[in-house]
């Protein structure tokens, strides 16, 4: 989880953006989109992505849980190679 505290000079910005500028590891879409989904809070409540920031507001960006993606082999026919 990531705790922010906004400061003066990033005051008034949208929140997308001050996550884009704040967290450089996450693309801009990754952040709205966490935003979108919940993960992202402001002053400990939900919060939106034109939502304007202001001074000493607190942010806390949480990732989701990684799902486990389990991919099993299929059987396929295969035909031999023919050399030309």
């Amino acid at each position: 989880m990531n705790k922010l505290t906004v400061e003066r000079t990033q005051a008034g910005q949208r929140l997308d953006r001050f996550l884009a500028g704040a967290l450089p590891v996450f693309s801009r879409a990754r952040l709205q989109k966490l935003i979108r989904d919940g993960f992202v809070t402001l002053n400990g409540k939900p919060a939106r992505s034109s939502e304007l920031v202001r001074a000493n507001d607190a942010v806390e960006v949480r990732e989701p849980a990684v799902e486990k993606i389990e991919a099993l082999p299929e059987a396929i026919r295969l035909s031999p190679c023919r050399a030309r």
